[in-house]
C-alpha cells in the first residue's frame, strides 16, 4: 500500500476506533512487551468497531504481535493522542524536542514529552490520560 492510501485507511480508523484500541498495541509494539494481552483486547476491540476497513478486519493478533504492523500503530497512536488533547480543550503546543521525542506543554506551561523514538508519553486508556491532562489543570 502506498502512503497516501496508508494516510486514508488510517484517517477511517480513527474514525471509528477508540484511543483505548490502538494504544495498548502501540505500548506493546514500540515499549514494552508486557502488554501482549491488553494488544491482543485491543485488537479485538479495533476489529468490532471498524467492520468496514478491510485491512483492519484482516488483522490477525498473532501476527501483530510477532512485529506485523501493517496499518501504522506509530502514527495511529501519536493522531489519537492528538485527537485526546484537542478533545479536552488543552490549548497548548505540540513539538518535538531535541531527541526526537513528541512533546506537549499543559496550561501551566510544563512539558509532557515522549521518548527518543517519535512518540508522546506512553498511556493505554484514554481514561488515564484524561486524569493525567486535568491533574495539570490545578
Amino acid at each position: 500500500m502506498d502512503y497516501p492510501e496508508l494516510i486514508k485507511m488510517q484517517d477511517k480508523i480513527l474514525s471509528c476506533a477508540r484511543f483505548d484500541d490502538i494504544a495498548p498495541v502501540a505500548v506493546y509494539l514500540h515499549a514494552d512487551l508486557k502488554f501482549k494481552k491488553e494488544a491482543q483486547r485491543s485488537i479485538a476491540g479495533l476489529k468490532r468497531r471498524c467492520k468496514d476497513i478491510p485491512q483492519v478486519q484482516e488483522l490477525k493478533a498473532k501476527d501483530v504481535i510477532d512485529g506485523n504492523d501493517d496499518i501504522g500503530f506509530d502514527r495511529l497512536y501519536n493522531k489519537a493522542f492528538e485527537e485526546i488533547l484537542t478533545r479536552y480543550h488543552l490549548e497548548t503546543e505540540t513539538y518535538t524536542d531535541k531527541y526526537g521525542a513528541y512533546c506537549y506543554r499543559d496550561k501551566n506551561g510544563h512539558s509532557h514529552c515522549g521518548d527518543d523514538s517519535g512518540f508522546y508519553p506512553w498511556y493505554l486508556d484514554e481514561e488515564t490520560l484524561k486524569k493525567q491532562i486535568e491533574s495539570f489543570e490545578v
